[in-house]
């Protein structure tokens, strides 16, 4: 059976359709939301808040390091001049050695003299003391050092101040 072809005969089109391609979902226009976003802001200005708080109290937490470190070389610092004035040395040698004490402590000396010693008898420094006067000794000179610490990250310099006065040796 022999099928026969019709070349008058067109296949019907219909001309108000065409073939779709797939496009994807239909995207409708949305109203923007105005809070949108938001919670990106807030997270960027809580890390901020956080880096600024840490800066400041890594910055507090070096000064009071540098604080404390010359305090420390100012005591002996003026521990060692006390000493030395003790001993009967000059004030330029006692001082010289509070310098190199300081300086050992990673300060610098600003500061050093040695004020005369009071009238009167002086005072004793033992253990369970009251402070009464020890008879037969002789006064001794109080030292006064003031040594400075750079602070570690900053150009700032922290200060302190110490007086000693030796033990006063018995004639």
């Amino acid at each position: 059976m022999r099928v026969q072809r019709h070349d008058n005969v067109r296949p019907q089109r219909h001309d108000n359709i065409r073939p779709r391609r797939f496009r994807g979902p239909v995207r409708r226009p949305v109203q923007p939301d105005p809070d949108r976003g938001s919670a990106s802001v807030l997270a960027l200005a809580v890390v901020g808040m956080v880096v600024v708080l840490l800066a400041a109290g890594l910055l507090i937490g070096a000064v009071a390091v540098a604080g404390q470190s010359a305090r420390t070389a100012a005591d002996l610092a003026a521990l060692a001049a006390a000493g030395r004035v003790t001993t009967g040395q000059s004030v330029q040698e006692a001082c010289s050695v509070a310098a190199e004490v300081a300086q050992d402590n990673g300060a610098r000396i600003t500061g050093c003299a040695v004020r005369p010693a009071e009238s009167g008898a002086a005072r004793s420094g033992a253990v369970g003391g009251s402070g009464s006067a020890v008879t037969g000794a002789r006064a001794v000179p109080t030292v006064e050092v003031e040594v400075g610490r750079a602070v570690a990250g900053t150009r700032w310099t922290v200060r302190a101040k110490a007086a000693a006065t030796g033990v006063p040796q018995r004639r």
